[in-house]
Order: C-alpha cells, then sequence, then structure tokens
C-alpha cells in the first residue's frame, strides 16, 4: 500500500515560474509545413505569469485566482499572441515555394524563378467534313478558321464547342476515300475458286464450266490453254451482288506419261457455264448382236460398221437429237473417261441421219479444228453444250505483305478477311486528284487480330510485324495483345493466321500526312504514299480515311474592346471580361500557345513572357493569370515596353474554354454552328486529347524548380523527365537509357493529362519531340512512348471496429484504396508490394486488422507500365468477429 504525498504546488501559487515564449524555431528539410511560432496561447499565458514575480512592481501581484482582472487581461493578451503567430506562421509558409497554400503565392514565387503554371490546355481533335455530292452541289468549298461545330452532350456533361484552326479545300470527293479491297481475278496453276458477278448464274453443284483464253481462241487452236470443271459448290453472296463458286481439282493439266502437262488460260480468260449435257447420235444404238439377220450387211464380228464418228475429216459431229439453243460460234466439250477436247462450232445444221439402226434429225456441228476427234468413242462420249457466258467478279484483296526486303507474310484462312493495312503505302480503289502533298487525312479502323496456330489462341496485332535478326535466324517478331497478355511473340509466317476484327474490338485513329499524292505504282495501283508508316496494323475492311479534314479545339472565339490606352499610366492593365483564355497545344518549350490577340488600333501587338530586357518602342505585352483564373493584360511603361498612346482603341481577340471538359468521344461532334454553301455535316471519327485542366498546386511546387534545374536545355536523363513534365498536356514522365541493338538511346515514357494512352497522344508525342530536339541535342537518339496501364486486383478481409458502421468502413477502404493506386497517384515505373496494400486499408479509420487473402501484382513491371488499381476488382468483404 502507498501513500500519496501532497502535492506542495497544489494551491497554484507558484504557477508560471517558467517562460516558455519565445519557442526556437528549428525546421527540418524538405517538410510540408513550417513551425514557425513564437508560441500559443499556453505558453504565452504561462511566460506572462512567469513575469510576474519577476518584475519589481507586479511582484507584489500575488493573488493567482483566473477571475481576477489581472488574470483576464493576461488571457487576452495571449489569446491575441495566439492569433498574431498563427498568422505569422501562415505567411511566413507562403514565402517559400514548397509549403505555400495560397494559389497566388505558388504563382508569383514561381515567376520569380522564371515558371509560369501551366494554365491548361483546350482539348483537341480531328473534324471530318462531308460535302453535299448531290447533282448541282459546289465541286470544292473551302473552310475557313473559326468554322464552328458543337458536340451533343451525354450524360451530365455540357455541349463543348470546337473550332477549326487551319484553312482547307474541302471536295465531295474526298469525303471518304476508298481503300483497294478487291483485286482483278486471274487464272493461275491450281486454282479452284471463282468469283462471278451477280447472284442469278443458275449454276449448281454437278454443273460443268470451261475456262478458255486467248491462245486457244484467237491464236492456237492446238493450245491446251484452257480447262473444264465440275461445279462442286455455289455460294451466292447478294451483299456484294456475286456468286463464289469451287471445284475440287485445280486448274492445269499435269504432266502423264506420253504427255506434257499444260498451264490455265490465264491470257484474257472468258468463263462459260455448259447449260446442257448431249451424246453423240449412235450412242443409244441397239447390240447389234440382238439386231435380226436383216442387219447383216450393216456390220461384222457383232460390232455396227463404222461405229465411230464418221465425219471426222470434215471436223463434224452429229448430236443424238436436235439442239435449237446451240449456236454458231458457242463451245461444246467432249469428254469421255481417258479424253476431254475443246472445240468451237463455227456451223450449226438440222439434218437426217440412218444409220446404226436408228432414224431420227438431229444437230450437225461443224467444229473449227478436228484434233483427237476420232479418239471418242459414241456410247462413253459426253457432250457438253450451250455455253453460255459468265463474267468474272473482283476477288478480295489478299496479296502477300512485305515486311523487309526478301521477306513476305501470306498467312490468310477465311475468305472474308483481306491483307491487312500497315506500312507507308495505302492503295485506293481509285485515283483521287487534287490532293497534295502535306495533306492530313485521318485514318480510322479496328485493327486485325491474328490466330497463333501453336498457341490455338487469337490476339490483337498491335503493330507491324517486324523482322528480329537477334537470335542469328530471321524471325518475324509480332506485337499482340490478349485477354491476359500483351507483349512480342517471335513466329514463323506459318504460324500466323489473319482473322477479322471482332464485332466489339475499339476503333482507333491516328493522323497521317501525305508525302506523295495519289499516283499509280509499277502494277498500276492507286496509291497514296504518307510521310510515316501508320502506327497501327488495321483490317482493311473496317478503314476509313477522311481527307476533308481540319484541325480544331475546343473553345469559343470572343472579340471585345477592352479600353482605351493612356500614355500617362505607366504599365497600363486591361482585365478580360471572359474566362477562361484558351490555349492550344504546340511545339514551343512549354508546349503551349495562347489564343490572344491584342490589337492597338488595328496594329497587333506581340505577346512576350516578360518584359525584362526590352526596349521602349518594342509594342509588346504580357499577361497575368490571377487567382480567380482571369487574365489581366499589362503593357510597357515607355522603358521596358511600349506606353500605349493616348485614346488608342485596345481590342482583345481571343477563344474560351480549356481543360478535360473537352474530352469528347469519337462521333460526338455532330453540331454545326457555321455552315458554308455546300457542307453537309461533321463529326469528329476520334475522340479529342491533349486536354489538361490548370496546374494543381503540388504539380506546381514540383515542376517550378525545374526552370533552375536545366535552364531550358535537355542533357541528362533528369532533364528529360523535367521537361517533358513541364509541357502543357504532361503529367508523368519518365526517362531512361535502352539499347535497340546497335545504340544506346533515350527511351522517354509519358502520359497525358487526361490519363489515355496509345493514339489519344500522338500529336502530343509529336510536339514534345519537336520542342525536345529544339533545346537539347538534335542528334541525340530519342524515343517517346506512351505508358501503358497495367491493372491488378485484391481479395480481402476487413476487420472493423464494432463502434462503426461496417458497410461505411468497407467503403471508405475502397475509396482509399482507388485514390492511393490511382493514375494521379502513381507513377510510371513503381512497383506496388502486398505491404504497401496492406498499409493503406489499415490506415482507414475504423479497421482493426486486414487479411490480404490475394492480389494479381506482378513481380515485376517494365519500364512503360504504369500500375494501377483496377476498380472493378477490389473484392473486399467484412470478417465477422
Amino acid at each position: 500500500m502507498s501513500i500519496k504525498k501532497p502535492d506542495s504546488n497544489s494551491c497554484g501559487c507558484c504557477e508560471g515560474l517558467k517562460e516558455l515564449t519565445p519557442i526556437k524555431i528549428e525546421n527540418q528539410p524538405s517538410l510540408p509545413s513550417l513551425q514557425y511560432r513564437a508560441g500559443t496561447y499556453g505558453t504565452f499565458l504561462s511566460s506572462m505569469k512567469s513575469r510576474l514575480s519577476q518584475d519589481a512592481v507586479l511582484s507584489r501581484l500575488t493573488n493567482r485566482n483566473e477571475s481576477d482582472p489581472s488574470f483576464a487581461i493576461m488571457d487576452a493578451w495571449a489569446m491575441a499572441l495566439d492569433v498574431l503567430t498563427f498568422y505569422q506562421e501562415r505567411i511566413a509558409e507562403e514565402g517559400y515555394l514548397r509549403t505555400a497554400k495560397e494559389r497566388i503565392s505558388i504563382i508569383e514565387l514561381s515567376r520569380s524563378i522564371g515558371y509560369r503554371l501551366k494554365p491548361g490546355v483546350a482539348a483537341s481533335t480531328q473534324l471530318a467534313f462531308e460535302l453535299e455530292s448531290a447533282p448541282g452541289s459546289p465541286s470544292s468549298v473551302q473552310i475557313d478558321i473559326g468554322t464552328r461545330a458543337q458536340s451533343i452532350p451525354g450524360q451530365d456533361e455540357v455541349p463543348q464547342t470546337f473550332e477549326t484552326i487551319e484553312k482547307i479545300e474541302a471536295r465531295p470527293e474526298w469525303n471518304h476515300l476508298e481503300l483497294k479491297k478487291t483485286a482483278p481475278q486471274s487464272i493461275k496453276l491450281n486454282l479452284n475458286e471463282l468469283y462471278l458477278k451477280g447472284t442469278n448464274t443458275q449454276l449448281q453443284p454437278g454443273d460443268a464450266i470451261t475456262i478458255v483464253g486467248t491462245k486457244r481462241e484467237t491464236e492456237d487452236k492446238s493450245s491446251e490453254a484452257w480447262d473444264m470443271r465440275i461445279v462442286q459448290t455455289v455460294e451466292p453472296n447478294p451483299e456484294k451482288n456475286q456468286t463464289i463458286i469451287t471445284w475440287d481439282e485445280g486448274l492445269g493439266k499435269p504432266s502423264k506419261s506420253g504427255r506434257s502437262g499444260s498451264l490455265p488460260a490465264e491470257k484474257g480468260p472468258r468463263i462459260f457455264a455448259m447449260r446442257q449435257r448431249a451424246s453423240l447420235f449412235g450412242y443409244n444404238a441397239p447390240d447389234f448382236k440382238s439386231m435380226p439377220e436383216s442387219y447383216n450387211g450393216e456390220g461384222t464380228s457383232g460390232v455396227w460398221k463404222d461405229f465411230k464418228i464418221q465425219t471426222v475429216d470434215e471436223s463434224m459431229i452429229d448430236l443424238d437429237r436436235v439442239y435449237p439453243k446451240v449456236l454458231a460460234g458457242s463451245w461444246i466439250v467432249l469428254a469421255s473417261s481417258n479424253q476431254v477436247e475443246l472445240y468451237k462450232v463455227l456451223k450449226i445444221e438440222t439434218v437426217g441421219r440412218e444409220n446404226f439402226g436408228l432414224t431420227g434429225t438431229v444437230s450437225r456441228l461443224t467444229l473449227d479444228t478436228n484434233e483427237h476427234l476420232d479418239r471418242f468413242k459414241l456410247r462413253d462420249t459426253v457432250v457438253h453444250i450451250q455455253s453460255e457466258e459468265l463474267y468474272m467478279d473482283a476477288v478480295p484483296l489478299r496479296d502477300s505483305v512485305e515486311i523487309a526486303a526478301g521477306f513476305q507474310v501470306k498467312v490468310f484462312q477465311d475468305k472474308e478477311t483481306l491483307t491487312p493495312l500497315w506500312g507507308d503505302q495505302i492503295l485506293l480503289d481509285k485515283l483521287y486528284m487534287g490532293l497534295e502533298r502535306g495533306r492530313a487525312i485521318l485514318v480510322s479502323g479496328k485493327r486485325i487480330r491474328a490466330l497463333v496456330t501453336n498457341v490455338g489462341e487469337i490476339f490483337q496485332v498491335l503493330k507491324a510485324p517486324v523482322i528480329d535478326l537477334s537470335s542469328g535466324n530471321a524471325k518475324i517478331k509480332w506485337h499482340l495483345k490478349g485477354k491476359d497478355f500483351e507483349g512480342f511473340v517471335l513466329a514463323g509466317a506459318d504460324s500466323i493466321v489473319w482473322k477479322s476484327a471482332a464485332d466489339d474490338d475499339e476503333v482507333v485513329s491516328e493522323v497521317v500526312y501525305i508525302e506523295k499524292p495519289p499516283y499509280e505504282d509499277e502494277n498500276g495501283n492507286p496509291t497514296l504514299k504518307i510521310s510515316q508508316p501508320l502506327e497501327n496494323t488495321y483490317d482493311r475492311s473496317t478503314v476509313i480515311l477522311f481527307a476533308n479534314l481540319a484541325h480544331a479545339t475546343n473553345g469559343e472565339s470572343i472579340e471585345e474592346v477592352l479600353g482605351y490606352g493612356d500614355a500617362s499610366r505607366p504599365f497600363q492593365m486591361f482585365t478580360l471580361s471572359r474566362t477562361p483564355l484558351t490555349y492550344v497545344p504546340s511545339s514551343e518549350p512549354r508546349g503551349r500557345t495562347s489564343t490572344l490577340k491584342i490589337l492597338v488600333n488595328g496594329i497587333e501587338w506581340k505577346e512576350v513572357p516578360f518584359l525584362y530586357g526590352l526596349g521602349g518602342c518594342n509594342q509588346v505585352f504580357f499577361t497575368r493569370i490571377g487567382e480567380d483564373g482571369k487574365t489581366t493584360v499589362q503593357f510597357g511603361d515607355g522603358i521596358t515596353g511600349s506606353r500605349l498612346p493616348t485614346g488608342a482603341e485596345i481590342k482583345a481577340i481571343y477563344r474560351i474554354g480549356i481543360g478535360l471538359g473537352g474530352l469528347v468521344k469519337a462521333n460526338q461532334i455532330s453540331l454545326l454552328m457555321t455552315r458554308p454553301m455546300g457542307l453537309k455535316c461533321v463529326t469528329n471519327p476520334g475522340a479529342s486529347s491533349g486536354a489538361e485542366d490548370h496546374e494543381p498546386e503540388d504539380q506546381a511546387r514540383k515542376n517550378a524548380p525545374s526552370t533552375v534545374l536545366n535552364f531550358g536545355r535537355v542533357v541528362s536523363l533528369r532533364d528529360y523527365e523535367d521537361f517533358a513534365l513541364a509541357f502543357a498536356g504532361i503529367a508523368k514522365a519518365r526517362a531512361e537509357w535502352i539499347w535497340d541493338g546497335e545504340k544506346r538511346i533515350v527511351q522517354l515514357v509519358v502520359a497525358s493529362a487526361d490519363g489515355r494512352s496509345e493514339q489519344s497522344s500522338l500529336e502530343l508525342r509529336s510536339n514534345l519531340r519537336e520542342a525536345i530536339l529544339s533545346s537539347g541535342n538534335p542528334y541525340q537518339p530519342l524515343r517517346i512512348d506512351s505508358y501503358k496501364p497495367k491493372r491488378f486486383a485484391l481479395k480481402a478481409g476487413i476487420l472493423a471496429d464494432s463502434r462503426f458502421n461496417g458497410e461505411l468502413v468497407l467503403g471508405a477502404v475502397r475509396e482509399s484504396l482507388k485514390n492511393a493506386f490511382s493514375f494521379q497517384n502513381m507513377n510510371i515505373g513503381q512497383m506496388i508490394k502486398d505491404s504497401d496494400v496492406i498499409e493503406v486499408m489499415q490506415k482507414v479509420k475504423g479497421v482493426l486488422s486486414v487479411d490480404l487473402d490475394s492480389t494479381t501484382l506482378p513481380e515485376s513491371i517494365g519500364s512503360e507500365e504504369l500500375l494501377i488499381i483496377d476498380k472493378k476488382g477490389i473484392d473486399i468483404k467484412e470478417i465477422k468477429q
């Protein structure tokens, strides 16, 4: 048992014996906030109490009762000092970039080192215009800068206005450039199918067709350049107005003993359906042995006398009856078990025949030759007659594709799969005249698919295959994407089968530029050459080319008079009435260009980043964006930049609209706000991209020092990253050295501010490349890639504090996971461990313990991958106590 001693200070008479203020100010580096207070309410009050006994006059105040008026005065001053030091600390924090909380402080601190916060960038897209093609419509329409179109908003969206920023000429025939999807049909050795025009060919399985070429028809009657085949299948295709027929044995005659082979009718082929079958006169003659004795003089040895074609020398044959539909100039084919010959009918006549115990009227045909006619027996010869010409249709384009010199890829399976589209040459269905070098064309379509036969799985082909020589042997390198796989596969052409795109495959698009206007290649194919190979590998049947294409950006044009000049006022300022000012993507070092134009008495003045170092005669201005988002225009004082003349009208022409709100889906822009004569409609074949909201404070704190780290020069890997992060539209960047097999290059992986990857950032990456090359070593090989999102899922159990609502705790855990491992909070190439996931969940208020059952986190990720959580893959359940 212990006895508690009485507290000698319990009376309170000795309170305040120690001064606690001023508190010593110490701050560790890299802290997000400062400790700059000399004291707080409690420490100030304690210090004042301490001074009571130290001062000769105040020492007589021995009452320590808090109800005493003197203590009320000290309490009031302690509270006043607490408030003053609080704001003193806040003001001190605003003096440092890392600790500043107010946006205006960050703006001004950044400006002091030459950095201007990114004001945001307007979304951009390509608008495809369609012109009227009806008779009497204009053959050409000029689409001017500022042609306006608006999006149709979806749920919880507002209409977005886009305006063209370039002037183009549009023509009706350029609405959609058609690709070459078919090729003229050619007759080749071993061919066993034909595409015929129309669906009313009246062919049936078992019918005979004959293929005759120019050589047999006009040059050489003894030529074997022809074939007759029996049709096995007939497949009408009403959609394409054609019929596909097949047969078993390929065209051409193989070599046999005593007989050389022959090629089919490759030159000038014509197709004939043999509509009727006949026999030779005498085929049905009775057996001579069964005839009465009165016929003994007409045969010998039990066989009819001259039981053969008796008019061989005259090149004539008699059919078994009259066939009125057989015409002069038609073709017939005589076929027996060991002989097939083609003849042309020169003349037909009806004659009476009495022979072999038969009497009747028959058709006598005079043929163009008697070659091998004597080889046909009367009883076993079938005569295919009544030839009717059918016309060959174009066949689906299935040419082999050259990957590199000497390497061809031809891997087709079904009849619907066309040759994929890739590379820098695009085959067109015809020559489109008037298209000029440098014109933009938008290619839109779905990616081709491929069946990897040794795996048995179908993948999307992301890029054109290339030849890989790393193993010493030439192999084909395929970039494939499947359900659970994306990467490179080395496989031969015999292991890949092209497959058409699926109905639910994503439509991708890209803008290309004409290098050489449409021309005919060495094979006579209309061809369009583009400046760079296509980024994607397309299913040709899904591709559309838009040539009436104009670049447009989000925003609405405004024109207003800001006021009038006053030469007596230095640094005169005006504020734009509408916000936010639109900035558009560009290849300038900061990646953006303002749409603002200032006219002073009709003369345009130039915008500069600052006035420092400029002379008094320079007609310039600079802009500031305030904390409220309003843009202020400021002019010079006559020493650094010209003053405004008194009475001069100051007119501003600019656009408003910026940020991620301008991101619209493909084909969402369809409302024409400006409609020149002849313009029918408009759309955006691809989604808009490149948008960025104004730079948030946290990002500004990180990016602002880059101006004094690299001074606008790009040399080291860190410089590449800093330069990219300060570039408008770029949210994340990672640079590293890689080896491409021949040399060391810089790989810069970037993520656009909208979080999209692949094609959405093509224009942004192009602008970034141009800006880097102008600020760094232009001879340093550089590859800029878009990041690849890699998602992971998890399954876990949460034990919640019984004092909390379990469902609310689980919801908070899910939101915490989504936020911690979101695109905004993860970096390219950053790994996540199981412990990181547990830590995030454990920090949620109300969580007692976490049981992480499983995750799909990879053991490693690529340098271009960004690991983020799959919002649909979060499986969190409550553990019941």
